[in-house]
């Protein structure tokens, strides 16, 4: 009968146990949201006051303070298109007074299309905004750097684009531009699976030219 009693006693005291852990949890889970929400809101406002002062500097024209101002609103809010559009357009308003400053602030611009690009991975022309911007730069100037750049974002947009979407494969086209350029002087050394002698990059213009036949940028390259 003690046993008994006993038995009983450690049970009614597991069942209490258990439903002070559960309340316990559920505060902590409350408090967390609570936090959570109230951090969100905050960071939120403050991107929108980083926002409020880049459009007053706007308006002055100073576009150097405008773009640390967006900047630190994309960094609070990194996905809002709103304010990566605004950081774009205050990068591109800089007119630079030094070779160098030229080159920084593109980097930057370039940098914005590439986070822009990140946060939007299923849309296409976001992709192509990057891949021609990259390449219409990199023709112009005949940097390498560019044109490893048009390579590395071309096999990102193939990876990121669904098999099924139509504007998948003109990443195909800028693909074999970039190796046609970056590696003609070993054009020798390519060759299909059947043995054939191929240029660098000729299997990604076929590629891209069996889903688009009037790629006339294909074409000319071929």
């Amino acid at each position: 009968m003690v046993k008994k009693k006993s038995n009983l006693k450690s049970k009614k005291k597991a069942k209490a146990n258990k439903k002070l852990i559960a309340i316990v949890v559920v505060a902590i889970v409350t408090t967390v949201g609570l936090v959570g929400g109230f951090w969100f809101l905050n960071m939120y406002r403050s991107a929108e006051r980083n926002i409020t002062a880049g459009d007053a500097y706007m308006v002055e024209k100073d576009y150097k303070k405008a773009r640390k101002m967006y900047g630190r609103a994309v960094r609070k809010e990194p996905a809002d298109p709103l304010f990566i559009k605004k950081l774009q357009d205050a990068t591109l308003a800089i007119v630079p007074v030094t070779p160098l400053e030229a080159r920084t602030f593109y980097h930057e611009y370039i940098n914005s299309l590439v986070h822009e690009a990140r946060y939007n991975p299923l849309d296409a022309e976001t992709q192509y905004k990057l891949i021609y911007e990259l390449f219409n730069t990199a023709r112009l100037t005949g940097n390498d750097v560019f044109w490893q750049q048009l390579q590395n974002a071309s096999i990102t947009v193939l990876e990121r684009l669904p098999l099924d979407d139509s504007r998948r494969y003109e990443a195909n086209v800028y693909l074999g531009l970039s190796h046609l350029h970056l590696e003609d002087r070993s054009m020798t050394d390519k060759f299909d699976d059947d043995g054939n002698i191929r240029f660098p990059g000729e299997l990604d213009l076929f590629e891209a030219l069996e889903h688009d036949p009037g790629n006339a940028l294909a074409w000319t390259a071929l």
